[in-house]
């Protein structure tokens, strides 16, 4: 993809695009109304202002309690200027928050032009008595925020690569046009020499100076639309003749630049680009006619793949190889269960086969080419897929499969982790993050106003726990051989076990802090300790001796109190982890005993239907046994992952045609998963832990 070549060589891609600022008229909210003549005379209070990513509370609440931090700041507004219907002007991404700028990046690639939007934050003063109230007067831009529903027009443009690139050109256009209007007309020039300082000079302006030989230009910004039509048709000396050629040239530099620009954001596949390039390349047109073409030529292949691929002799297939049923026919093949909708789509046969099918390298040589052109490429481009199936299609579609199933098997298994969780973060970063563990407060005291002031209640102390991210990750190869030899169980086998492998990872690292008995960051003591008042010692039996032994552990967990008020917590578990081996015993306590001398008091205590006994997957001591509470009562574990990705991620690491596959025939992806456990408070936890 041009987008991933792009990110590949230069270090700064996608991280300036140009942007809609806002748009004049009423916002969506009905709560402004803008005029363009207001946003035009504030454009300079908007240049070198800060962009904000804000998190929901402070785009939901108008007074932003939270106020604005630093760490929230992701950019700032350059080259602001007024444009037909608000304001444009350049984000430029801070490299703090490569984030935005690779999520950007990558939603433009996919087509995604409105992931995200921009929102100004501005005191303005306004007409009284006008509702939508009318703006007068933007007074101060406070900043310009990243949101992902803009109400007054935001908007992505662009990136500003292309932007800048017709700068530069109107830029040189421009000082040949005054040099030549400096040796024709000093006081002409002179007249104007001010605009000129202050760059707010045009092309149009000059060149109506050239042809109409003016020699003391007045109100130019109102004649100079009727003054070019009728001087500039009409010159015929050379300078004339010569500024017509130069302003023709200038046009047609400038539609390349839109042509180019907007083509590479139009998500068509190359041949249809080729199409209309070849009607508008050289020429001068209106930015609507280009992008009707566009539109109509996506509307042309939208026809073409929703009835029918013409192959050759007239014979057509119908739908079935509309992008989203040839990836799920290639799920098929790799035992991923498909949307309901996608039920009649017939599995692809064989690894080889699904390769060939996508490609059209029938040999397998990893350089599918046909007259200079890539089949695969090709045949992409006529099934009009989407940007992530292009040249690369086989290693993109085989990715997209083998991660459906490596997260279907990652979901399969479990190892009862969810039960020690208690909240999940989202971590911006890898930076040391901090959790607090806040007290409690005593009774409240008697008060009696008439003889007394309220007492200043004595605040509660609080624990600070610091942890960072941890990340996992492996590579995980499918070389050409494996494609020859068409060995689709090898590929099955390895991502499903690789699922496992990574929730067992993850799995083991939350258990890992019950287990093996991990510190508690708030005091620096073991999680189980004599001192927390959770660790038992005795066996767990499916007797009456048993039954003691319960009831001991449930009492304590009871008496567990409150972080300096000393009051009583009153926690009631709910649930009980096991080894395998304890599995049968803790259901035989969990039930009715008929017959007992005495009946069993923990009966159904753990479920009806034995539901919230926990096998211990992970636990390495046969004996060990212990409970847990319910998140809602007591801090448990909690555990953060890097920007809320809570499954295990799949990337391709190499273009099949270059990289790995170039040298040593193979196609590489890449498996990452990124979090942390840390333990909030050792109050919901008991354990036994039983000598052997």
């Amino acid at each position: 993809m041009s987008a991933a070549v792009g990110a590949e060589t230069d270090p700064d891609y996608g991280s300036r695009w140009r942007v809609q600022i806002n748009e004049a008229g009423i916002d969506k909210q009905r709560i402004a109304d803008y005029s363009l003549d207001v946003l035009k005379a504030a454009a300079p209070l908007y240049e070198g202002s800060r962009v904000f990513a804000l998190s929901q509370a402070q785009h939901d609440n108008p007074a932003n309690p939270y106020g604005k931090s630093v760490r929230d700041l992701v950019g700032w507004m350059s080259d602001v200027a007024v444009n037909a219907t608000g304001l444009e002007g350049t984000l430029n991404i801070l490299k703090s928050a490569n984030w935005l700028k690779d999520m950007i990046s990558d939603a433009w690639a996919h087509g995604k032009q409105d992931i995200v939007g921009l929102s100004h934050d501005v005191l303005a003063s306004t007409k009284p008595g006008t509702n939508p109230k009318r703006v007068e007067k933007i007074v101060k831009v406070d900043s310009v925020d990243v949101v992902y529903d803009p109400i007054a027009g935001g908007k992505i443009l662009r990136m500003a690569a292309a932007y800048e690139a017709g700068r530069k050109e109107e830029d040189g256009m421009l000082q040949k046009l005054l040099a030549a209007l400096k040796a024709k007309s000093a006081s002409a020039y002179a007249a104007i020499e001010a605009k000129i300082i202050d760059k707010t000079i045009t092309e149009d302006e000059v060149i109506t100076l050239l042809a109409a030989g003016a020699e003391d230009p007045k109100d130019l910004d109102t004649r100079i639309q009727a003054v070019v039509r009728a001087a500039v048709a009409g010159a015929g000396d050379a300078a004339g003749t010569e500024m017509r050629a130069l302003l023709e040239q200038s046009r047609i530099t400038a539609c390349g630049l839109t042509l180019k620009d907007e083509l590479r954001e139009s998500g068509l596949p190359e041949l249809s680009q080729a199409r209309i390039r070849k009607h508008f390349d050289g020429k001068v047109f209106e930015i609507t006619a280009l992008q009707a073409a566009v539109k109509d030529e996506k509307e042309y292949l939208d026809k073409l793949t929703g009835s029918g691929i013409v192959t050759g002799a007239g014979s057509v297939r119908i739908g079935a190889e509309e992008p989203e049923k040839l990836q799920a026919a290639f799920d098929k093949l790799m035992g991923v269960e498909v949307d309901a909708k996608f039920k009649d789509v017939p599995a692809l046969t064989s690894l080889r086969s699904a390769y060939v099918r996508l490609t059209g390298d029938t040999d397998v040589r990893g350089i599918p080419s046909e007259n200079g052109i890539k089949m695969g490429e090709a045949m992409m481009q006529m099934l009009r897929m989407p940007a992530a199936y292009s040249s690369v299609s086989f290693s993109y579609v085989l990715g997209n499969s083998m991660y459906r199933r490596l997260i279907q098997d990652y979901r399969a298994v479990d190892y009862g982790e969810q039960s020690l969780i208690s909240y999940k973060r989202n971590a911006k970063d890898f930076k040391t993050m901090e959790s607090i563990n806040v007290g409690y407060f005593g009774d409240l005291p008697d008060v009696d106003p008439e003889s007394g002031d309220y007492a200043e209640v004595t605040m509660a102390t609080d624990e600070e726990i610091t942890y960072a991210l941890n990340q996992k990750g492996i590579i995980l190869t499918v070389n050409r051989k494996v494609i020859v030899n068409d060995d689709l169980k090898t590929v099955q086998v390895l991502v499903s076990r690789l699922g496992r492998a990574a929730k067992r990872t993850f799995a083991r690292r939350g258990w890992a802090k019950i287990i093996s008995n991990a510190t508690y960051k708030g005091d620096s003591t073991a999680l189980f300790d004599n001192t927390h008042g959770n660790l038992g010692t005795v066996a767990l039996t499916a007797d009456a001796t048993g039954v003691t032994t319960l009831t001991n552990r449930l009492v304590a967990m009871f008496n567990q109190t409150e972080k300096d008020s000393a009051e009583k917590l009153c926690l009631e578990p709910a649930k009980i982890w096991v080894p395998r081996a304890l599995l049968e015993t803790a259901k035989l306590l969990n039930s009715t005993w008929p017959g007992a001398a005495a009946p069993n008091p923990h009966a159904g205590r753990f479920g009806q239907n034995h539901e919230n006994i926990i096998v211990s997957k992970l636990a390495t001591d046969t004996t060990d046994w212990g409970l847990i509470c319910s998140p809602a009562e007591v801090e448990l574990l909690e555990v953060a992952f890097l920007n809320g990705q809570e499954v295990p991620e799949l990337f391709v690491a190499d273009n099949p045609l270059v990289g790995q596959m170039f040298v040593a025939d193979k196609i590489q992806y890449k498996q990452r998963h990124e979090y942390e456990w840390e333990i909030a408070d050792y109050r919901g936890f008991d354990k036994s832990v039983v000598a052997g």
